[in-house]
């Protein structure tokens, strides 16, 4: 049978009696609390605790010591029970929990030690400085905004960047609002989570932005609200005149604290018409002149969906450059896909993918789509996916050839800021090297591939006119200076059916690929890199000998002598070949 984690003998176990005989032994008065205490604290699970007195040379201070069942590895809270100072003082939760810093040992003694120590400084802080308390409160003032009145959560799409009042746009549904600054802008976010929605349903709303944080108390009825937001911006009172007293009305309200942007929301509630004419429009004298007399105001939380916070919290000052990025990915399999999904991650706003291949379930084991997507084409299928994971971000698929598509619409390969050829075939990607080098001024492209069985892969970046693809390649598409040396013809293994050839490499081979073609190309996008470039990845020696290969001359040129472990490194220069002659085009 299986012991109780704190059973007798367990670390719970011997943890809390070290921990009481240290109360005991420095408290003045130490008590167990009851099970009915314990459970009073609302939304936590305390399985034990004391209350105790501590006596210092200016006053006694009253606190709970309240443990979890994953003590001593979660740490011990403090209660603090001789006033309630909810919303009156910074870092203080219901029943008096105190939020204090958490400390990186599980040292019993020292522990408790220092947790009481922080919390009698917290405490003789706000009791003796009332800049302190409203310094905190402005820090985090989204901790205690929504204490106040629990609601469906609102979600915003909302561009923080631009601070001037204005009328949004809001979907509500049974679980939350989805608020926008336009109705594309909410059906395109609506229809990647695959929910339809009739138009008839967007309400409008408000959204300002505050001078400073709010602070307790907070506003607890209509007048309050409005004249919290007069002191701010007269500009957010016209807006919300603007919307029928008769209409419920969500203001979202974004204020810049030390530890960043953050967004709150409150809803005045509708007014009755008794007495008012339905089909008259009231002036925005009366609308407002109504919503401070009557009605009642609820506090809410937000959720910030933007890409901004999505992608790096307000500290990505990268995002400016690749979320108004466009970037075409030809090729949707193995590297493809994985590069696909990682740049939507990073915040690039527009991607378009490319293929013409239906997966199939031999994919799956390298491949960012799962079993569910077999017998359906790549490009779509990622769409989705991406979609599913980032709703914010724009995303087009064409489930067919580069070539088609430039012939149907060329458009769609010319305008880009990037294109990123994972295809992997030489008939495709040689075409392509051909039209760059067609521009006096080439397209941007980024050519990413896998050596055979995976040992090592490779990232090219022509951004220029000073060198072509086929510098680097042969007539046949194999590189000119390999990094590798094989067995001839012992690299590559078909399938037991005709035409099946594939290189044998697994994930992890695929994900040192997506790593350092993703990073080229964040690196270019956000103008790090911007003359042409070739780099490597290469694994440890190890995994070229089990294939029974070696490494090349030219690889051995960047290899540290002695070293058998995986690197990256950067090709030191590219030269024009003077052979094919292929970038005299450009010229």
């Amino acid at each position: 049978m299986l012991k109780s984690l704190q059973s007798s003998g367990s670390t719970f176990d011997s943890s809390k009696t070290l921990l009481w005989k240290w109360l005991q032994a420095n408290a003045n008065v130490v008590k167990t609390l009851a099970t009915k205490v314990l459970s009073s604290y609302t939304g936590k699970i305390f399985i034990c605790g004391w209350a105790i007195s501590l006596q210092t040379s200016n006053q006694i201070f009253n606190f709970h010591i309240l443990l979890d069942e994953y003590f001593p590895y979660s740490p011990i809270r403090i209660a603090y029970k001789d006033t309630d100072n909810f919303l009156k003082w910074p870092h203080v939760e219901p029943n008096g929990l105190l939020c204090l810093p958490l400390l990186n040992t599980i040292e019993i003694e020292a522990n408790i030690h220092q947790c009481l120590l922080n919390a009698i400084e917290l405490i003789e802080r706000c009791q003796n400085d009332e800049n302190y308390i409203k310094e905190e409160f402005s820090k985090e003032f989204l901790s205690y905004w929504d204490h106040s009145n629990k609601s469906i959560a609102i979600k915003s799409l909302l561009n923080i960047n631009n601070r001037t009042a204005r009328l949004t746009y809001i979907w509500t549904s049974k679980k939350y609002q989805l608020v926008g600054e336009n109705i594309e802008q909410i059906e395109s976010w609506l229809k990647n989570e695959n929910i339809y929605f009739d138009i008839s349903d967007i309400k409008v709303g408000v959204f300002g932005f505050l001078s400073t944080p709010p602070t307790p108390p907070f506003p607890k009825n209509p007048r309050a609200l409005l004249k919290l937001l007069r002191n701010t911006s007269n500009e957010i009172i016209r807006v919300l005149s603007n919307i029928p007293f008769n209409e419920k009305a969500l203001i979202v309200l974004g204020a810049q604290s030390p530890n960043g942007i953050g967004l709150i929301a409150t809803e005045l509630s509708a007014q009755s018409l008794n007495g008012f004419r339905r089909k008259k429009v009231y002036n925005q004298r009366i609308n407002l002149l109504l919503r401070r007399k009557r009605g009642m105001l609820k506090n809410k939380d937000v959720q910030r969906l933007d890409a901004q916070w999505v992608h790096g919290r307000d500290q990505n000052g990268s995002l400016v450059y690749l979320e108004n990025a466009k970037v075409l990915i030809l090729g949707c399999g193995s590297l493809g896909s994985q590069v696909a999904m990682r740049l939507a991650q990073s915040g690039i706003g527009n991607l378009i993918l490319i293929d013409p291949e239906i997966l199939v379930p031999s994919n799956i084991g390298r491949h960012a789509l799962g079993i569910n997507s077999t017998n359906k084409y790549k490009s779509d299928e990622l769409k989705l996916e991406i979609g599913k994971k980032y709703p914010h971000l724009k995303v087009e698929s064409y489930p067919k050839t580069w070539q088609q598509v430039f012939k149907e619409h060329s458009n769609i390969i010319n305008d880009n800021n990037l294109i990123i050829s994972c295809m992997g075939e030489w008939s495709a990607e040689g075409q392509l090297s051909d039209w760059q080098d067609s521009y006096s001024l080439p397209q941007p492209i980024i050519y990413g591939w896998l050596d055979e069985n995976g040992v090592a892969s490779h990232a090219v970046a022509i951004l220029d006119q000073e060198i072509s693809l086929k510098c680097i390649l042969d007539e046949n598409g194999i590189l000119k200076n390999p990094e590798t040396k094989w067995d001839q013809g012992g690299y590559m293994q078909t399938e037991p059916a005709c035409g099946t050839l594939f290189q044998p490499y697994g994930p992890l081979d695929a994900s040192r690929a997506e790593f350092i073609v993703t990073r080229l190309s964040i690196d270019f996008l956000t103008h790090k890199v911007k003359n042409s470039v070739h780099r490597v990845y290469a694994g440890p020696t190890s995994q070229i000998k089990e294939h029974h290969g070696e490494w090349s001359q030219e690889h051995l040129k960047y290899r540290p002598n002695g070293f058998n472990g995986a690197f990256e490194y950067e090709k030191t220069a590219l030269f024009n070949c003077n052979i094919c002659n292929q970038c005299k085009k450009k010229k």
